[in-house]
């Protein structure tokens, strides 16, 4: 009866057990399981993880040295679903648990001032952080690729936003902002600086479209940066600047109408837009960045205004679709693969044009060109691999044509100039 009892006894354990998650199981952290590396007489920051447990729970000491710090890379990549950090952590490094893929949430103490770039960057669980009243900064692209996050509180001792520290949160719909904050506000979910005059960060978890508030006046770099859902937007006559990268990405965003008040365009502030299809740029607008259309595939048609004067680099290569261009003729620079990849069949090039730079129409489809008088230089590969380009009408006045300006065997007629 004893043996009986013994063996229902044996099975009845093994039955507990096989039910019981193997986190429950996990042994307390041991100190030899970290790796890490003084930054002070009194001080270690933890540098790596030679455990496998499924919960981890770093210690506040290291062979009777305080940890102040996670350092660079230390969890990169670690496959656990949830780390406790002690208190007296209060800097947590670049890339410190970047693709943490496991990670499902993260309460951070109130002894955190910093979170280093792409700290939490891909940790694709990510549902959940709760960010301490002790936090002053968010470096660049922090949580950037946390598709699961879906909300995001930021303290009141807030003052710093990296780049990117929220791009790729697809599912994150409202930033909510302490009242209590000197630098950040928020309305209707979206992130604005304290006087609400520079739209900082557009959630990528809202969709379809937004009429931007008439208080705005600078739409920030970045600010709707891979913005998937976003079809449309209505830019106000408030606004005089789109920062760098500001609508980039925004894959699904088909109509924008860009004021009359617009005076700057960052560079690629409409790079990748890819269901764009027309463009008007204001009589006001005065400088434009780099790239700022750059692989807009759907983009048929552009409309350059009277104040530009430059072309910059890249400004719409790769534009699959753009069949037509109109330059006014105060434009008198086409800057480095201004056009390049673009399917242009004609263009008219403007009378004040005096460089034409390296690859600027490169592999185009251009039939023909004439080149103003008043171009002086062309540069190396300006209209490289244009394979239908059989024409090309070029003044005297022209002193610098780069080898290579144009492929072997275009026929060149050379007028007096």
């Amino acid at each position: 009866m004893k043996k009986i009892f013994f063996r229902y006894a044996v099975l009845l354990l093994f039955i507990i057990l096989a039910m019981t998650p193997l986190s429950s199981c996990t042994a307390p952290d041991t100190e030899a399981e970290f790796e890490v590396e003084a930054v002070s007489k009194t001080e270690v920051f933890i540098t790596g993880y030679l455990g496998k447990a499924n919960k981890i729970k770093i210690p506040d000491t290291v062979g009777g040295k305080t940890v102040s710090g996670i350092a660079e890379e230390a969890f990169l990549g670690c496959e656990a679903s949830a780390i406790l950090l002690p208190d007296s952590v209060t800097v947590i490094s670049e890339n410190a648990f970047a693709d943490c893929v496991k990670l499902g949430g993260i309460e951070l103490p109130d002894s955190i001032a910093q979170i280093g770039r792409g700290a939490f960057s891909g940790c694709l669980e990510l549902a959940s952080v709760r960010l301490p009243d002790s936090l002053t900064g968010i470096e660049e692209s922090a949580f950037s690729g946390c598709i699961k996050l879906a909300e995001i509180d930021l303290p009141a001792a807030l003052s710093e936003i990296g780049r990117d520290a929220f791009l790729g949160c697809e599912a994150l719909k409202a930033f909510r902002v302490d009242p209590g904050n000197t630098t950040f506000a928020d309305e209707d979910g979206v992130l604005f600086d304290r006087e609400k005059t520079t739209l900082i960060g557009y959630p990528n978890g809202k969709s379809e479209s937004y009429e931007i508030p008439e208080f705005v006046t600078v739409i920030g770099n970045g600010a709707f940066a891979g913005c998937l859902g976003l079809t449309a937007v209505e830019i106000p006559a408030s606004v005089v600047k789109i920062g760098e990268v500001a609508f980039a990405d925004c894959q699904a965003l088909a109509r924008v109408s860009l004021p009359a008040s617009l005076r700057e365009l960052g560079d690629g502030a409409f790079l990748s837009c890819l269901a764009l299809t027309e463009m008007v740029l204001p009589d006001s607008l005065t400088g434009m960045g780099e790239s700022v259309f750059s692989f807009c595939i759907a983009l048929n048609s552009v409309t350059l205004p009277a104040s530009i004067e430059t072309v910059p680099r890249w400004t719409f290569s790769d534009c699959a679709s753009l069949s037509s261009v109109t330059l006014p003729d105060t434009v008198s620079v086409i800057d480095e693969g201004a056009f390049s990849g673009c399917p242009l069949e004609a263009v008219e090039l403007p009378a004040g044009l005096t460089l034409i730079g390296s690859g600027a129409f490169e592999a185009t489809s251009l039939e023909s060109v004439v080149i103003p008088p008043a171009v002086l230089k062309i540069e190396e590969r300006a209209f490289a691999d244009c394979m239908r380009l059989s024409a090309v009408t070029l003044s005297s006045s022209a002193t610098s044509v780069i080898e290579g300006a144009f492929d072997e065997g275009t026929d060149i007629n050379l007028n007096e100039g």
